[in-house]
């Protein structure tokens, strides 16, 4: 019987086209017409007649298929046979292979997302591996080609043309070489038999190429290439996801079937392990991209009244009283806006007060003083100014571009010691807007940590 495009099987298969061609049979993309759903069958090839385990082979990667339910592995729906042809039909995956998805470029080096991406293929590739292994199978054909993706990101192991279970009876002659050489182990590179840890070589040849865009190994021939993996080292990554990354497929290529991780399931650990270090270090790029967008409160904005640009340039203006503000020449010494504290309504002895350069006074808040307006309201014309003290000392005058000695700019009264006032860390008793400022600040610096971490949340969690 022959098949093609348009021929139903056994009234229920019908053949839309051919989506697959190998060397022992051809894939057929169908529809089911019982299930009304689209299948994928398998038709064994009589191009080796000479063979006399091919039907064998194929019934027996229908058995193994049928011992393996898991997420990870195409799902086996019919065998039957006719005129001794093995037909094998599974689920349809609409997506892509492996092999197809580095043949287009999208898993390159500097591509957006990409560690996340490979990371969790591979992990699903470790689990659907881990599944067989667990069922006594061994794949021995491990290459892009073999696996399926579907749109949803989802990974499907497919082909067990060649697998092997360690219950059966191994179709395979002694000193065969059963693989592709391209990702053959070094045992099976050999002729030896294949085992677990011959899967998990396998896989590390394809996280080499997922990650870097080529193979490990190549060569004129398949000979040659299977004995590059028999004596060559692991060439190293120019483009590794990360140091652990690179150790770790390293030691799944190991020459030696003992020194690979023990099973697919460390593999898959692992995997999942890079990811989360992957997505913390992204989470804590976010963070720091969105507060160094927060607003900034300056002291300009928060203080109006005081218009200039730094503490040497203050200009003293006795609480805009009808007389004319004060000038004070270039190089002469400056008086600080805004001196007089929250209790002016009692009359206090003012307080000593020394002007110093750049606008540094000593005073003590909520002391209840409050200076004399009056005698510092209007200096001299002249390019000095007096202040005069309260006590007989005699007066002290403060020529321009000279300090007054800090001895005579104790105040009489003092209740706390003295702190240094400037425009930079002046903050008036109760200046509420400058506390409504902060609290804002505060309460926006929460809501976007919050939306950070919410955000995180969705995207490890995949919801």
């Amino acid at each position: 019987m022959e098949f093609h495009a348009g021929n139903t099987i056994r009234n229920r298969y019908l053949l839309i086209r051919q989506i697959g061609q190998g060397g022992m049979a051809s894939m057929y993309l169908a529809k089911d017409e019982l299930l009304h759903k689209d299948v994928a069958i398998k038709i064994q090839t009589n191009s080796d007649s000479s063979d006399p385990n091919l039907l064998a082979r194929q019934r027996l990667e229908a058995r193994n298929i049928a011992a393996l339910r898991h997420r990870n592995i195409v799902k086996m729906i019919d065998y039957f046979e006719i005129d001794g042809i093995g037909i094998l039909v599974t689920d349809y995956v609409e997506g892509s292979t492996l092999a197809e998805l580095i043949d287009s470029k999208k898993m390159m080096p500097g591509t957006p997302g990409r560690e996340l991406k490979i990371l969790n293929y591979l992990e699903q590739i470790a689990w659907g591996l881990q599944a067989a292994h667990d069922a006594g199978i061994v794949h021995r054909d491990m290459k892009p080609s073999n696996v399926l993706l579907d749109k949803n990101g989802i990974v499907r192991i497919t082909d067990f043309g060649i697998s092997k279970s360690v219950t059966a009876a191994d179709l395979t002659m002694v000193g065969i070489v059963v693989g592709t050489a391209l990702y053959i182990s070094p045992e099976q590179a050999r002729g030896l038999g294949a085992i677990a840890q011959s899967d998990i070589y396998s896989l590390g040849v394809i996280a080499f190429e997922l990650s870097q865009g080529y193979r490990p190994f190549t060569g004129t021939s398949n000979v040659d290439v299977a004995m590059k993996h028999i004596r060559n080292s692991v060439p190293k990554m120019p483009y590794p996801l990360s140091d652990e990354f690179e150790v770790f497929v390293r030691t799944m290529m190991a020459k030696d079937p003992s020194d690979r991780p023990n099973s697919a399931t460390v593999v898959a650990e692992m995997m999942h392990y890079l990811q989360t270090t992957v997505q913390a270090t992204q989470l804590l790029q976010n963070a720091a991209s969105a507060s160094s967008t927060l607003p900034v409160v300056s002291d300009e904005n928060t203080h109006p009244e005081s218009t200039s640009k730094s503490p040497s340039t203050l200009v003293y203006d006795p609480l805009k009283s009808v007389n004319p503000p004060t000038t004070v020449p270039e190089g002469g010494s400056r008086i600080s806006p805004d001196l007089k504290t929250t209790d002016s309504t009692k009359e206090k002895k003012p307080q000593k007060i020394s002007p110093v350069s750049s606008s540094v006074e000593s005073f003590t808040p909520n002391s209840g003083i409050t200076p004399s307006i009056s005698k510092l309201a209007t200096p001299p014309a002249h390019s000095s100014i007096s202040v005069k003290p309260v006590s007989d000392e005699p007066t002290r005058v403060v020529q321009p571009g000279r300090r007054a000695h800090s001895a005579l700019a104790k105040p009489q009264v003092q209740k706390k010691p003295p702190i240094s006032i400037t425009k930079t860390n002046f903050k008036p008793p109760k200046d509420y807007a400058f506390r409504v400022a902060l609290v804002v600040l505060g309460v926006i610096t929460l809501v976007v940590l919050g939306l950070i971490i919410f955000m995180s949340y969705k995207i490890i969690t995949g919801s």
